[in-house]
C-alpha cells in the first residue's frame, strides 16, 4: 500500500478545496444579515471580515511588539550604565578593603579614598596628579 500515490478521488476533493479557499482569500466573505460597511457601500475596495474579526488582536500584538521593543532596549541601556558602574564600585570597595588589611584607619581610608578620587578626576580632565 503505498500512502502518496494520489486517487482520482482524493485529486478531486483536493482541487476544490483550493478553489474554495482561493475563492475565500481574494474576496470578501458574505454573512447573511450582516450589514455592509460605510467604505463598501461608498464603493470603496471591498471589505473583508477578517480584517474585522481580527483587528483587536492586532491591535493587541503591535501594543505588545512595541512594548517588548522599548524593554529590550531599557535592558540594553542598563546593561551599558550598570556593568561599568558596578566595575567601579567593585574596585573601590575591593581599594578600601585592602586598606583597611594593610591597617590602616577609617580616618586614613577616607583620606586614602579622597587621594584616589582626585587621581581619577586629574586623569579624566586630563592633568597629571
Amino acid at each position: 500500500m503505498n500512502l502518496f500515490i494520489e486517487t482520482p478521488q482524493q485529486r478531486a476533493d483536493r482541487r476544490e478545496l483550493e478553489e474554495r479557499w482561493r475563492d475565500r482569500s481574494h474576496g470578501a466573505i458574505e454573512v447573511p444579515g450582516a450589514t455592509r460597511p460605510a467604505r463598501e457601500a461608498a464603493g470603496q475596495s471591498r471589505y473583508s471580515l477578517e480584517q474585522e474579526t481580527y483587528q483587536e488582536e492586532l491591535a493587541f500584538h503591535k501594543r505588545r511588539l512595541r512594548t517588548s521593543r522599548i524593554a529590550s532596549v531599557a535592558r540594553i541601556v542598563l546593561a551599558v550604565v550598570l556593568i561599568p558602574l558596578g566595575l567601579a564600585a567593585l574596585f573601590i570597595a575591593s581599594y578600601a578593603f585592602t586598606c583597611i588589611i594593610d591597617g590602616a584607619t577609617p580616618s586614613e581610608v577616607v583620606e586614602l579614598l579622597k587621594g584616589f578620587a582626585g587621581r581619577v578626576f586629574a586623569q579624566i580632565t586630563g592633568g597629571a596628579a
